[in-house]
């Protein structure tokens, strides 16, 4: 990755409130909220794409079950990832689905 592909990424994550340029960090509570899937009860002002859920009670599911979180996360990586990202997720998930 260039060098400026790498500032304009910054440029957009200072734009979304993902990142703080003065320190040179991630704004750990907003990033933390851009990966959440939109469910009911939600804030109203989270930036980010949204993913509709495989089904409407996925969110509850996944909020009361860390591991089942971590593989709906892995299998939305394969929904709408690049195909880098839907490649470790789908090595992932094998290694998971296999033990």
């Amino acid at each position: 990755m260039s060098a400026s592909e790498v500032n304009h990424g910054l440029d957009r994550l200072t734009a979304c409130h993902l990142y703080n340029p003065h320190e040179r960090r991630v704004i750990r509570r907003n990033f933390a909220e851009f990966l959440v899937w939109p469910a009911e009860g939600g804030a109203a002002t989270v930036r980010g794409q949204m993913l509709t859920p495989l089904h409407r009670n996925v969110p509850l599911a996944a909020a009361e079950d860390p591991v089942l979180h971590e593989l709906l996360a892995l299998s939305d990586a394969l929904r709408v990832g690049r195909a880098r990202e839907r490649e470790l997720a789908r090595e992932e998930l094998k290694g998971r689905l296999s033990s």
